[in-house]
C-alpha cells in the first residue's frame, strides 16, 4: 500500500512540474515572440522622411509630403506635418507574411489642428509593412494600411478606391 501511494505521489508530482509554467509565467515560445518584436521595433526606430503616399488609389502631390516626417521609436509612431501631428501606438507582427502593423492613434492633426481623441475612443488602423535596404538607396519602409472598421487589412501593397492609405518612407537617421 505504501508503494501504491509513493507511487501516486510521484506520478502526480511529474504532472504538477510539467504543467507549471517555466519562471516567468511565459513559455518559450512567447519569449522568442516578444524578443521577435523587440528586434523588429529597434530596426524600425529612427526619422523617416516620406517618399509617397497614396489615399485609395490617388497619389498625393510631392509638395504636399515633402515636409511630412515620421520618427518610430520603442512602440510610438509620430507623424508630423503642416497639419499637425498624429501620434500612435504600434503593434507589429513580423512572423507574418506580410509583416502586419496595427496603430491605435492617440492625437490626429490630420484632422487640422491636432486633434486628440475623447477620453476611451480609439482609431484602430490595420496593415502591413515591409523595410528594404538597397545598397546605395539606403532603408525604405512601406506601409499601407486601412482605417475603417469593416474593411479587411491589406494582403498587398496597394491601396484600392474605397480604401487604403499607402506610404513609402526613406531613413533619414537611427
Amino acid at each position: 500500500m505504501k508503494c501504491r501511494v509513493v507511487s501516486c505521489f510521484a506520478l502526480a508530482m511529474s504532472i504538477g512540474f510539467w504543467a507549471v509554467p517555466a519562471p516567468g509565467g511565459e513559455p518559450k515560445g512567447a519569449d522568442a515572440r516578444k524578443e521577435a518584436i523587440k528586434k523588429e521595433l529597434e530596426k524600425l526606430e529612427g526619422r523617416w522622411k516620406v517618399v509617397s503616399r497614396e489615399v485609395k488609389r490617388t497619389t498625393t502631390p510631392a509638395e504636399e509630403v515633402k515636409d511630412v516626417q515620421l520618427t518610430v521609436k520603442g512602440d510610438k509612431w509620430t507623424m508630423t506635418h503642416s497639419r499637425g501631428v498624429d501620434k500612435a501606438i504600434m503593434k507589429i507582427d513580423p512572423a507574418q507574411e506580410p509583416k502586419t502593423i496595427d496603430f491605435t492613434f492617440t492625437s490626429l492633426g490630420a484632422m487640422g489642428n491636432t486633434y486628440k481623441l475623447p477620453a476611451g475612443r480609439k482609431l484602430v488602423s490595420r496593415g502591413i509593412y515591409k523595410l528594404v535596404y538597397s545598397e546605395g538607396d539606403g532603408e525604405t519602409l512601406t506601409v499601407c494600411r486601412v482605417d475603417q472598421p469593416r474593411v479587411a487589412r491589406p494582403k498587398e501593397f496597394k491601396t484600392t478606391d474605397s480604401a487604403g492609405v499607402l506610404f513609402v518612407f526613406k531613413r533619414e537617421s537611427k
